[in-house]
């Protein structure tokens, strides 16, 4: 019997860049911008979109002055662009209710 890969094979090392990649992929889903394939739309769960940008914020404020100019530069294009991706989907929430 052949057996699988072992657990964690395959899998990238685990860096900044890869948890602030999976908190905003829960942030976009939570948005309604980004969904599996064929998956039908869904309401957006505002709470939750928020709770990951703060995540993310939370992350930035910890790590001042440790971080590279690469990784302070993702942190802050990644939460201004979920912060406006927010803003868009909040205002559109709004004006259909």
């Amino acid at each position: 019997m052949k057996e699988g890969p072992k657990r964690g094979e395959g899998l990238p090392r685990g860096d900044l860049s890869g948890l602030v990649s999976m908190l905003t992929t829960q942030a976009l889903f939570a948005l309604g911008l980004l969904r599996m394939k064929g998956e039908e739309p869904h309401e957006p769960d505002l709470e939750l979109a928020r709770y990951n940008i703060d995540m993310l914020q939370v992350l930035e404020d910890k790590t001042k002055g440790n971080l590279s100019p690469e990784e302070q530069q993702l942190l802050k294009n990644t939460l201004s662009d979920l912060r406006m991706g927010y803003v868009s989907v909040a205002n559109q929430a709004a004006t259909q209710q």
